[in-house]
């Protein structure tokens, strides 16, 4: 598996966060691949290989994925086709998608949705404009930077006291309260749960527990020796237990064995679970 990171336009980095550009082999399967763990952002998938891959996650298979939009899925993704694939990924930042199309992300909590069925004429053929120049990495970045500078130019895209809370979560993490946070600016909490669901898609504290999972999953990436001890206190847990329990939950296997396998990148196989899906 090969995959290059991309970023996009200064204009666009409060609504993106960066593109990724995967070639996967077939040599890569052995019956299912887990591609991520739950991310705290949605996302866009563009398949420029003639061939689609077919995704699974809870028990929701997605046949042919070539041109979909994620939104907060509680799962992690597995890829459940081997094949050659040239794929594309987007990534939002949390309520990007929300400002940029306008779409409250509540409505596609834990599904996949084609950009068709979302944006309607508005998607633009970017699939096949992508299509056209797949060999060239270059030529594909530009086409994504024009295609979503065109929300841009076309809306009024005004920032929230959501960005403001998103802000703050990103920086105190488990230590942002949201009563302490409304009582500063005289917000209602049911309002800001609400408004937070709208434009996020997922509730304030589930959020949190996102993103301080994906945190763990960046240390145990990148640091192959790093003490999950260290980590409990490093990222505010309770305990061990604790943290364990989470990434469990929500990753389908223990840390433990993210630390003592070797893994290429946000690959892993996952055998085992194959045989729970459904038929």
């Amino acid at each position: 598996m090969y995959s290059r990171f991309y970023n996009p336009l200064p204009v666009l980095k409060d609504f993106l966060k960066y593109y990724i550009i995967f070639d996967t082999y077939i040599e890569d399967f052995s019956q299912l691949v887990q591609c991520t763990i739950p991310n705290y952002c949605p996302f866009l998938i563009l398949t420029i290989s003639d061939k689609a891959p077919t995704f699974v996650f809870e028990d929701h298979i997605v046949p042919d994925v070539t041109e979909h939009i994620g939104g907060q899925i509680y799962s992690p993704i597995y890829m459940a086709k081997p094949g050659n694939f040239r794929v594309v990924v987007v990534l939002f930042q949390a309520n990007g998608a929300y400002h940029l199309f306008g779409t409250p992300q509540s409505e596609i909590l834990n599904q996949f949705v084609t950009l068709q069925d979302l944006l309607d004429k508005k998607s633009s053929n970017l699939r096949q404009k992508i299509h056209d120049c797949k060999t060239n990495n270059n030529e594909i970045i530009r086409e994504l930077n024009s295609f979503f500078l065109g929300f841009l130019k076309n809306s009024d895209i005004r920032k929230s006291y959501i960005d403001h809370v998103l802000s703050q979560i990103t920086k105190k993490k488990d230590h942002f309260k949201i009563e302490i946070f409304c009582n500063d600016l005289n917000i209602n909490p049911r309002s800001l749960r609400r408004d937070f669901r709208r434009q996020v898609g997922m509730p304030p504290k589930v959020f949190i527990r996102m993103l301080r999972l994906n945190m763990l999953h960046k240390y145990l990436l990148h640091y192959k020796n790093i003490s999950i001890h260290d980590l409990v206190y490093q990222l505010g847990y309770f305990d061990q237990s604790h943290l364990i329990n989470d990434f469990k939950k929500y990753a389908h296997y223990a840390p433990g064995l993210f630390t003592c396998n070797d893994i290429v990148k946000h690959f892993i196989r996952a055998d085992s679970y194959y045989d729970k899906l459904p038929a």
